[in-house]
C-alpha cells in the first residue's frame, strides 16, 4: 500500500474462497484498500456485504470474526472470489482499474465443481458475467454492497433475495440428507 491508503500499481486481489461443496459463487469486482490492506473480502465497515449475507444466510455474520463469518458462508454452500484477480489502480474505484487480469473459470470449476449460479456484486464484476453464462452457470447481476453505491441497505438486500432459491436450495437439501 503506498502512503495515504491509494493501491500500488500491479496490486494483487485477494485469494478466493471456493469451497468443494459451493452452490452459489459471489463475484467482486477487485478489493478495495481496505480489504487489501486487512486481507479481507468486504472489509470496508460501511460495506454492505457482512449485513446482506446475514441475513441471507440468517446468521449475525457482521458480528462475527472474519474467519467465522467465511466459515459460515462455506457452510452455507457459498464460495468468495473476485472477477479481476490482479490489476492496477489508485484508490479503491472501480473506474480506475487498469491491466485488468480476469479470474479463471476453469479454477472455480475444478475446485468449487457443484457451483450453480455465479452472482456479481455490482456493474463492473458484471461486465464478467457473459464468461460464465457461457460456461454453462446461472449468473445473476446484482447491485452493489459498496458504499460508494446509495442505495438503501434494504433495497440491496432485496435484490439480494434473488440468491435465496440456490442458497435455501442447498439447506434443503443438506436437511434431507443430514
Amino acid at each position: 500500500m503506498a502512503a495515504g491508503g491509494v493501491a500500488r500499481a500491479g496490486s494483487r486481489g485477494l485469494a478466493p474462497v471456493l469451497p468443494r461443496d459451493a452452490r452459489v459463487l459471489v463475484l467482486g469486482s477487485f478489493p478495495g484498500v481496505a480489504s487489501l490492506a486487512a486481507r479481507q473480502y468486504y472489509a470496508h465497515p460501511r460495506n454492505h456485504f457482512w449485513p446482506v449475507m446475514g441475513a441471507l444466510v440468517d446468521e449475525p455474520l457482521p458480528a462475527m470474526a472474519y474467519a467465522d463469518r467465511l466459515a459460515r458462508l462455506c457452510a452455507h454452500g457459498i464460495a468468495l472470489w473476485d472477477t479481476i484477480v490482479a490489476c492496477e489502480r489508485d484508490g479503491s474505484s472501480d473506474q480506475s482499474i487498469r491491466h485488468a487480469v480476469r479470474a479463471e473459470v476453469a479454477r472455480v470449476r475444478r475446485a468449487s465443481p457443484r457451483i450453480e449460479v455465479v452472482a456479481f456484486n455490482g456493474n463492473t464484476a458484471a461486465r464478467a458475467l457473459p464468461r460464465w453464462r457461457d460456461a454453462g452457470y446461472a449468473t445473476v447481476a446484482l447491485p452493489s454492497t459498496s458504499p460508494a453505491y446509495t442505495l438503501p441497505l434494504a433495497e440491496k438486500l432485496a435484490a439480494w433475495r434473488a440468491l435465496g432459491e440456490w442458497i435455501e436450495g442447498g439447506r434443503a437439501r443438506r436437511n434431507a440428507s443430514g
